[in-house]
């Protein structure tokens, strides 16, 4: 019988822990649905989905504050911002893609009529990137062939930019756009938001932490207010020591 090496593979874990890595996310298996992109509350065809060639993802930056103190300094945040994507369709002969893209820029503000827009909600539109599993379908949140899904809300149009007409390249032309978006929602296989569990109202209401730096632990029944708080049943316990009753700071 043949040695089962399979088991082997991967490294080292706790627990004697050893697997192999896990199947990894094809970067060509994706699709982009817009809503409410080039017309007003509809959603732009299939032929603009299917003119998309390639798409950045969208990434998140914390804004950054510096505590100075006596011999440290400590770092705080108070703000994040999602990054703009850009996006690349094929320019097509029968003007469907770009058609879709002047709309959307009209909508921002028309140049023939030298006009904008009232309020900016009446031009945003949104998206959604959807990583896919190589399968056929992609009807729905709960479809077996979405992995993950990028939902892009508030979005428009940054800039636009067309290819270069070029006598030495045979190759077909693109239109190249950035947007903007407000927020983004990542969302599982099922359509849950990855961050669906998190919540920081019981913080908020039983007005729990008052410093400025930690290890981000939730202990129960614990609050440095000058308060009175009594633990849960089984106690609190901080590395080896547990602390049971009721503890006065």
């Amino acid at each position: 019988m043949a040695v089962n090496s399979l088991s082997r593979f991967g490294v080292p874990g706790l627990g004697a822990a050893r697997q192999p890595v896990l199947q990894p996310i094809f970067v060509n298996r994706w699709r982009i649905l817009f809503y409410g992109f080039g017309i007003d509350g509809g959603n732009a065809v299939y032929d603009l989905t299917r003119q998309v060639q390639s798409v950045s993802l969208p990434n998140l930056e914390f804004d950054e504050h510096t505590l100075w103190s006596y011999l440290s300094a400590v770092y705080v945040t108070s703000r994040a911002e999602w990054s703009s994507v850009d996006i690349t369709f094929l320019d097509d002969i029968s003007n469907t893609a770009r058609q879709f893209i002047e709309l959307q820029a009209a909508r921002q503000q028309n140049f023939r009529e030298v006009t904008a827009s009232r309020a900016a909600e009446n031009y945003k539109f949104e998206m959604d990137i959807s990583i896919l599993a190589g399968g056929g379908t992609a009807e729905s949140d709960n479809d077996p062939n979405i992995i993950r899904t990028y939902s892009l809300s508030g979005c428009f149009l940054k800039s636009i930019n067309d290819q270069q007409l070029d006598y030495t390249n045979s190759g077909p032309k693109t239109i190249s756009v950035t947007i903007r978006p407000d927020n983004v929602l990542v969302r599982d296989f099922t359509g849950t938001e990855f961050i669906a569990g998190v919540s920081h109202e019981e913080e908020i209401t039983t007005r729990r932490g008052t410093q400025s730096t930690g290890i981000g632990s939730r202990i129960a029944g614990v609050s440095l207010n000058n308060a009175s708080h009594g633990t849960a049943s089984g106690g609190v316990v901080f590395g080896g020591l547990t602390l049971s009753g009721t503890l006065t700071f």
